[in-house]
């Protein structure tokens, strides 16, 4: 297909971005102690990412009410990377900054996907970057080998569906909704991440205490609330400053 051919270089990109970008940096987080709730408020900073990414490189409209909610939320975070005062500080805050590179390494995987997603379709979109960027993993298969021969039954049903419903079908649904919508609206339905992560965690950790462990500090939720906060500002709408992040995009639309 000729459209596939053209886009060779943004699919490349796009694949080492998705897969191999995203996983490494937030596993390598949640591996280091950054908990699951934790991580998952650190891919909630994806719409503000997008937003500014969408506005530099595909024209959306930027409003000092979003820069305001991207000021608000980066504080979050830092108050959160804060929150271990003891000797493992400088390594928890070194594991929240390298989590943060993964909704990063997503959102530009956003924005370079806005065109292709168009013109070769979401579907074939998803597959070619799923399944070029998992081959750039295949390298560290000898090493990982061992741990996946340890893994139990309900490990390998973890890995099955991180990898198909997660990873494949929830890739073509946001492929698709790039299709149809502009990146930064896109971007902003990983909302429901935090919310979502903390009451599962905290359910399981209820349920099988010796698997899962809840255990997250007051400054972490302080932190995050101040995140949650920021990305409220940026989503909510307030009054436009004349001539200020108002009227059509700078491509007209």
């Amino acid at each position: 297909m000729a459209a596939v051919r053209a886009e060779w270089p943004r699919i490349l990109a796009s694949a080492a971005l998705a897969v191999p970008g995203y996983n490494l940096a937030l596993y390598y987080g949640q591996q280091h102690g950054v908990p699951a709730p934790i991580a998952s408020l650190t891919t909630a900073l994806l719409p503000l990412f997008v937003m500014l990414l969408a506005a530099a490189f595909l024209g959306e409209r930027l409003t000092r009410r979003r820069l305001l909610g991207f000021a608000v939320a980066a504080a979050g975070m830092v108050v959160v990377a804060l929150a271990r005062r003891d000797q493992a500080a400088r390594a928890y805050a070194l594991a929240i900054g390298v989590t943060i590179l993964a909704p990063l390494s997503w959102s530009i995987f956003s924005v370079l996907s806005k065109r292709p997603s168009r013109q070769v379709g979401p579907l074939l979109w998803t597959y070619l970057t799923v399944l070029i960027g998992s081959a750039m993993l295949l390298p560290l298969v000898p090493h990982a080998w061992p741990q996946w021969r340890r893994l139990d039954l309900p490990g390998w049903g973890a890995l099955v569906y991180l990898s198909i419903p997660c990873t494949v079908i929830g890739f073509a649904v946001w492929a698709w909704l790039l299709k149809h919508l502009p990146a930064s609206s896109v971007g902003f339905t990983v909302f429901l991440n935090p919310p979502l992560t903390t009451l599962s965690k905290l359910a399981l950790a209820a349920l099988f205490p010796a698997t899962f462990v809840f255990a997250v500090k007051a400054q972490e939720f302080a932190g995050g609330g101040l995140a949650l906060l920021g990305l409220l500002l940026a989503v909510t709408k307030g009054r436009a400053a004349p001539g200020y992040g108002s009227g059509t995009t700078k491509s007209g639309r």
